[in-house]
């Protein structure tokens, strides 16, 4: 008879990679093969969920469930590195690439159909025309969720998705996301609590824009599937103050525990009658375990059926560089993130009407003064008479592209102090892409289409009060 010392010498000794998870799916074991190829020691491996772990990993690593006890409910797993032929990641590449261009295409006149609703539905319009626009927005918005996970899943196959590491004025940054949110749960009659911890930071770095994504995504999940009751988000630090926490709880209709284990898997819902009731692509849970991953962190999730669920992540604690002062005082180096008072002038280089339209009234909303150009030769023109604060440049654009223009103006300010920032808008943001803005001299970029929000926190960045 094998005593458990030989069972366990034999299981780490296996030339498979073996994981043992419980039936949610929370890794409880790991041989030392599954170590060797995850890159990572069991102790960190613990209670991390198997299909969230390996969705960064999709592409390489392949799971197969091979066992189950049906007493206790553990779930053995093999791992394999996957096959791939050079035809078919060329072929993959394409399919990518071509999917990424085709979803920008309907995201750019979406995104001026919710863009120019919004502008509506703020003037004087009967209560009949402002429910009718209310309804367009919140189709639109609906659609536009899905394109963006069709978007994000092919940049994220095509190995395309990259991260950004910039200071972020953080409760303002999680006060907006309340501020969208607490609307949309009161009109469906639930109650949205907010529990920000004392000691958040003022200024922390990070991805804002990929940070936003993985909370609104598990906050539209949770408006989603709950009919009633309460929704409830949190964030706070840890004891050691390396990582910091988000928490998003609803009492919603909850998880089977045995469908657990399918939340993180991509095009998966947990049954087909979910999926008829509620919609979704089943991308949006394994984008936001890749975007954790990919950011240093981890997600995972508690719930029950007919219960609620809490999601819940964390990713690590980054504060701006730290410098002494004169005293010799360690002192955190602040961003100050106020506009001036008359407004600070912005350049907008921009061809396509709609996108300008939404562009200056989303600025002159928030305070900012614009003027426009349709082609970098009366943006050079423009920039002469005003000398902006920033400029947006478009990539794209008739007769002088945005390369072209940016280049000029830099050689125009050779020999000054400071430099106008420069943000390109781009539609495609590829490695190719951002040497050729690097290389022109601009400061950053956005996606195009622009969301308002994307574009406020750009703004936020880089017009700060002189």
């Amino acid at each position: 008879m094998i005593s458990p010392g030989q069972m366990q010498s034999l299981y780490h000794g296996m030339s498979e990679a073996l994981i043992i998870t419980d039936k949610s799916g929370l890794i409880e074991s790991v041989n030392r093969r599954a170590e060797e190829l995850l890159g990572m020691t069991q102790k960190e491996l613990l209670k991390r969920h198997i299909h969230a772990l390996l969705t960064p990993r999709q592409r390489e690593i392949r799971s197969e469930e091979i066992s189950k006890d049906k007493t206790t409910g553990l779930i053995m797993w093999l791992l394999n590195p996957a096959e791939s032929l050079q035809g078919d990641s060329v072929n993959e590449g394409g399919a990518s690439t071509f999917l990424a261009a085709m979803t920008h295409e309907i995201r750019t006149p979406k995104n001026g159909i919710i863009g120019m609703t919004d502008l509506a539905i703020e003037e004087e319009l009967s209560p009949t025309l402002k429910e009718y626009l209310s309804i367009i927005k919140l189709s639109a918005n609906s659609l536009m969720r899905v394109i963006n996970d069709i978007l994000d899943y092919s940049k994220i196959e095509s190995g395309s998705l990259n991260m950004e590491n910039i200071p972020i004025p953080f409760p303002v940054f999680l006060d907006s996301i309340v501020k969208l949110f607490t609307p949309q749960a009161e009109s469906k009659g639930l109650e949205f609590r907010y529990h920000p911890e004392d000691d958040i930071p003022e200024i922390i770095m990070g991805d804002p824009v990929r940070i936003r994504q993985i909370i609104q995504n598990l906050l539209n999940n949770a408006l989603k599937f709950t009919p009633e009751g309460y929704i409830e988000f949190s964030s706070y630090v840890d004891t050691d103050k390396s990582r910091i926490y988000f928490s998003i709880s609803d009492s919603g209709i909850g998880i089977p525990e045995e469908k657990q284990h399918l939340l993180f898997k991509s095009f998966t819902q947990i049954d087909a009658s979910t999926t008829r009731k509620y919609g979704g692509t089943g991308l949006g849970l394994a984008i936001c375990a890749y975007l954790t991953s990919c950011m240093g962190g981890q997600i995972d999730v508690n719930s029950r059926a007919s219960r609620g669920s809490t999601f819940r992540f964390f990713l690590p604690l980054i504060l701006p560089e730290q410098e002494k002062d004169e005293t010799g005082t360690v002192e955190e180096k602040k961003q100050d993130f106020h506009l001036s008072s008359e407004g600070p002038l912005i350049l907008l280089l921009e061809d396509n009407r709609v996108n300008q339209l939404l562009a200056v009234k989303t600025m002159e909303k928030a305070g900012y003064r614009v003027v426009t150009a349709e082609d970098g030769f009366q943006g050079i023109k423009r920039y002469r008479e005003h000398k902006p604060d920033l400029i947006l440049m478009d990539i794209q654009m008739p007769g002088k592209d945005g390369y072209e223009t940016a280049a000029e103006i830099r050689e125009m300010e050779e020999g000054q102090d400071e430099q106008t920032p420069i943000i390109a808008l781009t539609a495609l943001a590829l490695d190719a892409d951002k040497k050729k803005i690097k290389k022109a001299g601009m400061n950053d970029f956005l996606g195009k289409p622009v969301s308002p929000i994307d574009l406020k926190e750009m703004l936020l960045k880089y017009c700060r009060e002189k």
